[in-house]
């Protein structure tokens, strides 16, 4: 008989794994440590942030100040990709008393 409760849930994993990495870690890390697809990593991540388990935060990426002649990709490549943004998850500080 399959019994749910013997191994810990997804959402728990993926917690377990991020709270293991404190200096950060990758979705790819995140879902060779739990055994688990990118996607379903990915998943858990923003549920996490929806229960409050993780804090989220946007970090902006733009060209260097001196614009594209100082930046190494303007050998040809600079202005085919849009510039995009990084975002990083933190732990939040949960109660003892909260579930």
């Amino acid at each position: 008989m399959n019994d749910k409760r013997s191994r810990p849930s997804t959402l728990q994993d993926v917690l377990d794994a991020v709270a293991a990495s404190p200096g950060g870690t990758t979705v790819a890390d995140l879902a060779r440590a739990t055994d688990l697809d990118d996607d379903l990593v990915r998943l858990a991540l923003h549920q996490l942030v929806l229960l409050g388990r993780l804090g989220s935060s946007t970090v902006e990426l733009s060209c260097a100040d001196g614009g594209c002649s100082s930046c190494p990709s303007s050998a040809g490549t600079c202005g085919t990709a849009s510039p995009g943004s990084l975002v990083t998850l933190t732990l939040t500080r949960r109660d003892p008393g909260q579930g």
